[in-house]
């Protein structure tokens, strides 16, 4: 669906960005692992920090293994602080 142009100026404030990657794996599961960032589009002044214009401010993931009936055999998730990476993909045999 298409929105009407806007007749207010309006100023980018945040962004998320959202990633799912989907595997099989041998034991016929499928393996999906999604992550989720969080972006600022300004300088943030924080107490003790300075969180910078595009620096991800945290990145949420989530794993879930399936079977071919949509059971879930396996799920995890967690919360890496902003100035962690992507986590490297693990054996996919969990």
């Amino acid at each position: 669906m298409l929105f009407s142009p806007s007749t207010s100026r309006r100023e980018f404030q945040h962004a998320r960005a959202v990633q799912l990657e989907a595997y099989t794996r041998d034991d016929g599961l499928w393996k999906f692992d999604a992550y989720i960032a969080d972006i600022k589009a300004c300088d943030s002044r924080l107490a003790s920090d300075i969180w910078f214009v595009d620096t991800s401010t945290y990145c949420m993931s989530s794993h879930a293994a399936i079977d071919t009936k949509l059971n879930i055999a396996a799920e995890a998730a967690s919360l890496f602080p902003r100035w962690a990476v992507k986590p490297q993909a693990q054996s996919e045999s969990s």
